[in-house]
């Protein structure tokens, strides 16, 4: 007596499966979502720009740099994009043929993937060239991005309760700022008893968890860089929106912050257009400043972030993924 090699679905999973291929028909895929409201963000700041703003006005606040001056800020953006890289290359040195140029590479293309794409999307890109140039899977590099990505979370949300501090120093801040400050090496103590807690529970964690640092000089490696790249990088931009709009420091620094948190979130437009600007202007609402200049210094910004993603992608063609080894 033989078995049929297809047995027939029953009629429930006939249902099941047939009412979601018919949701399917009935909903948009989120990926056409994204790109409409990318679009739509897209198309506001232009309109905005045309009808308001006027583009000889983005033009004019480039005019209070000096050439030399652009060059060595789109210069010192690009270092900072260096420290990025040394982040990827001491957290996976031991686990691949992992090169210095390599992660250089590695960031500058997933950079501009990450700026120019919309909703975050260009995060897709990571793991695939993790994986590409290296030959590290994929849950190992999504882990890493997590926690990278939680590390630059982090020293904003520091560098913005600092400000507030120095604008409102109050102690009611001193224990919140202590608590976020200390998060880092509370989530590394409690690893293990974080993973006990997750046993046969949720598998996701559970990776999340083992991306963590395997050692604290290691987290300490890693967080002293991540400050260094936030830390130039802010340095920039505060000059930049200081030179454009005549802004005290403590606006800029607010205004950088707002703009840099607006790509740190998962909503993000057609290469950042609508969203960073927005990020920018919010803390500076009550700013007894001319709107327009401020606008044009959050537009001027954003092009600057754009312009040096483009040229770090080409640089990036350059660079070798793996050391060339010579044979005799």
């Amino acid at each position: 007596m033989t078995t049929p090699l297809l047995t027939p679905r029953p009629k429930k999973e006939q249902a099941i499966q047939s009412s979601s291929l018919s949701n399917e028909r009935k909903f948009p895929r989120p990926g056409w979502l994204k790109w409409t409201l990318s679009a739509v963000f897209l198309i506001a700041v232009v309109a905005v720009i045309h009808h308001w703003l006027g583009w000889s006005r983005l033009w004019q606040a480039w005019q209070m740099l000096s050439e030399l001056e652009i060059i060595s800020v789109v210069g010192l953006l690009l270092l900072s994009y260096h420290f990025r890289a040394l982040r990827i290359f001491y957290y996976f040195r031991h686990q691949g043929p992992v090169t210095r140029l390599g992660c250089d590479k590695l960031v500058l293309n997933h950079t501009a993937w990450n700026n120019f794409l919309p909703m975050r999307s260009g995060e897709l890109s990571y793991p695939l060239l993790v994986k590409r140039y290296f030959g590290i899977g994929y849950s190992r590099s999504l882990a890493s991005l997590l926690w990278l990505r939680l590390m630059d979370l982090h020293t904003l949300v520091m560098l913005g309760l600092g400000l507030v501090w120095v604008i409102w120093p109050h102690w009611a801040l001193a224990p919140l700022m202590g608590f976020v400050l200390a998060m880092p090496l509370l989530t590394f103590g409690l690893k293990r008893r974080l993973k006990q807690w997750n046993r046969q529970r949720s598998e996701r964690i559970d990776q999340a968890l083992d991306g963590l640092p395997h050692h604290l000089p290691l987290l300490f490696k890693l967080w002293a860089l991540t400050w260094l790249n936030w830390g130039g990088k802010l340095v920039l931009f505060i000059l930049v929106i200081q030179a454009m709009t005549e802004l005290p420091v403590s606006l800029a620094m607010a205004a950088a912050i707002g703009g840099e948190l607006s790509s740190v979130l998962p909503i993000h437009g057609l290469a950042g257009f609508g969203t960073y600007e927005a990020g920018m202007m919010v803390p500076l609402l009550w700013a007894q400043a001319d709107p327009k200049a401020l606008l044009a210094a959050a537009v001027n910004v954003h092009l600057l972030i754009l312009g040096a993603s483009a040229l770090g992608l080409v640089v990036a063609q350059w660079l070798p993924a793996t050391e060339k080894r010579h044979t005799l």
